[in-house]
């Protein structure tokens, strides 16, 4: 993926025509990649030590848990938020690339 990128951008840089910074397209591509990964370790962080809090209880009763029910729902939810936010930075990058890339084939026409 990286050789393509990198055949992309310098094919793109020849060309001065256009009406955007390929460099800052780029970049911000690379950023929100970068940001995206970064959220699903902080999401792998959050749910894996609640999940071993929670098999590591020896008599799990329905009044325990009712008791860390708050525990339960806000760490299941920053999980989910942190995962929704990988999916949409990742999205946020590709599609920048999609983007170049038909921009591209439609100037080679």
């Amino acid at each position: 993926m990286s050789e393509n990128v990198n055949e992309i951008q310098e094919k793109a840089l020849e060309e001065t025509d256009t009406y955007f910074n390929l460099e800052k397209v780029f970049s911000i591509s690379s950023i929100a990649n970068i940001l995206s990964w970064v959220f699903l370790v902080f999401a792998i962080l959050i749910f894996i030590p609640f999940l071993i809090q929670i098999i590591s209880i020896p008599n799990l009763s329905f009044q325990l848990i009712g008791s860390i029910f708050s525990e339960i729902v806000i760490n299941l939810t920053l999980s989910v938020l942190l995962l929704f936010f990988f999916v949409f930075l990742r999205a946020i990058s590709e599609g920048l690339l999609v983007l170049l890339e038909i921009e591209e084939n439609t100037r080679a026409e």
